[in-house]
């Protein structure tokens, strides 16, 4: 979201060390105006910090602190810390530089926690599951590089993401150690974040510090304030009274004076807030227990452990307590299995019995449920999740209309055999009670009648067009915008997978298809764009980012392929916002590879050659990029002998003689003499 221009900042179009080219202003702080740019050379967008100092003696210090961070984060590939990747300076200008950097869209958990309040501890635990995460990271020394100590854990050094995720950012005095520690020559800190030994010059520095200001980032989360200096921890009870004493336990010990006290490590930390509504001697006395109940007692038997009101678990605030731990405890499992590098889930079977464990202990619960779910559609195995929810609730073990409705969707949306699928989302769809939620009797007409998709006449597929602009008008009328924008999600999705047999129906598959999700996207970028004043919950954020993100995907390829809409300049804007608003490795990669594409249809021979170069250069292990480019020079430049150059190029590497045009072009070559 761009802010007000105000005087004397860069116009947009403005052009930084001849490539970086100013979008808008993003962002201020108190010496600095961040930009939203475009790197011309990449098509990446990229954040642009001008930093202002008072002298030129300041201003050379400061890049000199830049130059060394930069250098630090050169060794890490964490998604979720963003590079620095460019220093610009002005000409002539003594007292101002420019920092190139990732762009991250979104805000600082401080500037959120201003605007929103205090936080769930729900929200919390999870946030501080993943800069745990983060922290560990750093904490742990690579072959490329050695372990970092960041020193200065705050939610002001926290981005927020559009997408939900988190950032760490600002490594400014962050520092690197060989044996795991280091003495703490220059007394920089956060008051009420920085651990006592960091106020002493000469004391050992070393992860229990990021600890301790990890412990007094729960607490200004949960509280909505600052920790004192020499803060005494346990006074989050009274700024907190109903904070449940496992995350009171936590903080004290996150916070406590002496490291020796602390947790000694962000895997024990980890530990901990797997289990944070309970205490460490509930855990310890449950621990026996627990072996009993899940280890010789069957699904029934715990139901019944409950219902006879034995000693530990009688009363509901206790079961309550159990079910969140046990959910908490599976997502957890869920989480050590996400792939940082490849940006995925992985999936395991002991995930999905950490989440029937929580469904056994309230087998009417939503919650574990739709986590399970969740998690099996992550690891591309929505299948799984899908068998073990409906089973229940064909059983009538657990009735929630939002539960129904999501597996309906799931169906509905998901479907591999097109009339199966269908008529499971019909099936679905008609357990829900269309009073609570009206949208479900539009989804279970339409799924009724493509239920029987192999006996569909181009009369029914007019039956079903007419369906779909039904519920694309009740979409309209409603105004709960997340609503909306996944109904025209499906909705396009429904005219995309089935486009031929609209066509024989009169329809235009694609015009349809392609104006659905332009509304998508519009309606979920204004969604983003005014989640600042309606105080969104990161949840909202997330699921709007991913439908945005859907819909970009889509309106890409559509306007790709060669049909009467074709649009090659809104495809390019398409991929090129994609690869704007991600981290993932994976992602990144189609998105630049469907752009090479893009650009050859486009036939700017020009830009074809400065993108595969950067393309070769960015994946240079990878043989893709050398023989797409080879295929390129021969099939549209004609120019066989430069295409070979690229193709031997692309032998040398592994895995080229497996690539999926590799033996064809080879062919080719040979045919034409430069083999």
């Amino acid at each position: 979201m761009n802010e007000e221009m105000r005087k004397g900042d860069l116009a947009p179009g403005t052009v930084i060390g001849g490539k970086y080219e100013i979008l808008g202003v993003s962002g201020r702080g108190g010496m600095s105006t961040i930009y939203r740019a475009r790197d011309r050379k990449v098509g990446r967008i990229c954040a642009v910090k001008q930093i202002t100092d008072r002298d030129r003696e300041s201003c050379e210090r400061h890049k000199m602190s830049l130059l060394t961070e930069r250098e630090l984060l050169a060794g890490l590939t964490n998604p979720r810390i963003p590079r620095i990747t460019d220093i610009v300076e002005d000409e002539g200008k003594d007292d101002f530089f420019y920092v190139v950097m990732d762009f991250l869209e979104g805000e600082t958990l401080q500037h959120y926690l201003s605007r929103t309040g205090p936080q769930q501890e729900e929200q919390v635990v999870a946030w501080a599951k993943t800069l745990c995460g983060i922290l560990k990271y750093l904490h742990t020394p690579e072959r490329e590089r050695e372990a970092i100590i960041f020193r200065d854990v705050k939610p002001g050094n926290i981005m927020l993401r559009r997408d939900g995720d988190l950032a760490l950012f600002d490594f400014g005095i962050a520092a690197e150690t060989e044996d795991g520690s280091l003495v703490n020559e220059d007394v920089a800190f956060t008051p009420g974040y920085a651990a006592p030994e960091q106020m002493v010059r000469g004391a050992r520095i070393d992860q229990r510090t990021d600890i301790y200001g990890l412990g007094a980032t729960i607490f200004a989360l949960l509280s909505g304030e600052t920790p004192l200096e020499n803060e005494n921890p346990a006074r989050i009870k009274a700024l907190v009274p109903d904070i449940f004493p496992g995350l009171q336990e936590i903080i004290e010990r996150c916070m406590a004076k002496d490291p020796e006290d602390r947790y000694q490590s962000c895997a024990e930390l980890e530990n901990a807030l797997a289990h944070w509504t309970e205490t460490e001697a509930d855990r310890r006395r449950r621990a026996g227990r627990r072996l009993l109940i899940f280890g010789a007692v069957t699904a029934g038997a715990v139901i019944s452990f409950f219902a006879a009101g034995a000693s530990f678990y009688t009363g509901t605030r206790q079961k309550m307590h159990l079910y969140s731990e046990l959910i908490t405890a599976a997502d957890a499992a869920a989480n050590d299995t996400y792939d940082v590098q490849g940006g995925k889930y992985r999936y395991d079977p002991q995930v999905v019995n950490r989440f029937m464990e929580a469904i056994d202990a309230d087998p009417a619960g939503k919650d574990a449920y739709e986590k399970l779910l969740d998690y099996c559609a992550a690891a591309g195995m929505p299948e799984v999740g899908l068998m073990r929810v409906t089973a229940n609730i064909d059983a009538g073990i657990v009735r929630n209309d939002e539960l129904i409705f999501k597996v309906a969707r799931m169906y509905f949306a998901g479907v591999q055999v097109p009339g199966d699928g269908y008529r499971e989302a019909a099936r679905y769809f008609s357990m829900v009670d269309a009073v609570r939620i009206p949208v479900a009797a539009y989804y279970r007409k339409i799924s009724a009648v493509l239920g029987q998709y192999n006996a569909l006449s181009a009369e029914d597929w007019r039956g079903v067009a007419a369906d779909t602009a039904a519920f694309e008008a009740y979409l309209d009328s409603q105004n709960r915008p997340l609503m909306r924008v996944n109904g025209y999600m499906l909705a396009g999705g429904l005219y995309r997978a089935n486009e031929a047999s609209f066509a024989d129906a009169g329809t235009d598959a694609d015009a349809e298809a392609i104006r659905l999700y332009e509304k998508a996207l519009a309606q979920a970028e204004d969604f983003l764009e005014n989640a600042d004043l309606k105080g969104s919950p990161p949840s909202e954020l997330a699921e709007a980012e991913k439908m945005k993100t859907g819909a970009l995907e889509n309106l890409g390829a559509l306007y790709l392929l060669d049909t009467p809409h074709r649009d090659l300049v809104r495809s390019e804007e398409c991929y090129v916002a994609l690869l704007a608003g991600t981290t993932d490795p994976e992602a990144m990669k189609q998105y630049r590879f469907r752009l090479a594409v893009v650009y050859r249809e486009i036939g700017d021979d020009a830009k074809v050659q400065e993108w595969y170069e950067y393309l070769m250069e960015e994946y240079s292990g990878d043989p893709e990029p050398f023989l797409e480019y080879a295929g390129y020079l021969y099939s549209v430049r004609r120019d066989a002998e430069a295409a070979a150059v690229y193709f031997k190029a692309a032998a040398a590497l592994p895995g080229a003689e497996s690539a999926r045009n590799y033996r064809v072009l080879e062919n080719n070559l040979k045919n034409a003499g430069a083999l």
